[in-house]
This record gives C-alpha cells, sequence and structure tokens, in this order.
C-alpha cells in the first residue's frame, strides 16, 4: 500500500499528497479546495474523489489542514499525521 502522506520540496514550497477516507463526492471535492485554499500559504489544492486523496502545494502547515479538515468531518487516513521529517522549510 501506499504510503499515507507523500511530500516533496521544491525551493521553499512543498507538495503533500494524503488520503482522507471519506471523500464521497462532486460536492466534497469543492467544500474541501475551497475551504483548504483559504489557508495562508497553499497555491494549489486538487482533491482526487476517486482515489480519495488531496494534493497540497505551497508554503503551509500540514497541522493546519489536518485541523480544518477534522473540522469539517474528514478523516485523514491512518498515519497522516506529519509529512515525513526529512521535508521541511514550508511544512510546520
Amino acid at each position: 500500500m501506499a504510503p499515507a502522506v507523500v511530500a516533496n520540496k521544491k525551493g521553499s514550497e512543498a507538495d503533500v499528497t494524503f488520503r482522507v477516507l471519506n471523500i464521497s463526492c462532486a460536492h466534497c471535492k469543492a467544500k474541501i479546495e475551497n475551504e483548504l485554499r483559504q489557508i495562508e500559504g497553499i497555491t494549489e489544492v486538487n482533491v482526487n474523489i476517486v482515489n480519495k486523496t488531496v494534493e497540497v502545494r505551497g508554503n503551509f502547515s500540514f497541522r493546519k489542514i489536518k485541523d480544518v479538515l477534522e473540522t469539517m468531518g474528514y478523516q485523514l487516513a491512518e498515519g497522516d499525521t506529519l509529512p515525513p521529517n526529512n521535508i521541511t522549510g514550508g511544512l510546520q
């Protein structure tokens, strides 16, 4: 099985992809994308309904993303707590 969080750092920005278990429809996709785009430092958000993944690009706090999603009622896949330790800088 693929890791729950995949992170790649490019300069001061990072790409993070993680699984959200209860994404089920286009409404979920739009709601998540709209909410996450409002977080300071996020430059791009893409939700994949089929794979139940969220890809976020920018200079941001993963904890903030996790808090927002959980407040909205979404559940991150087990192990999606923080990106790997070798990804630093833009991710806090």
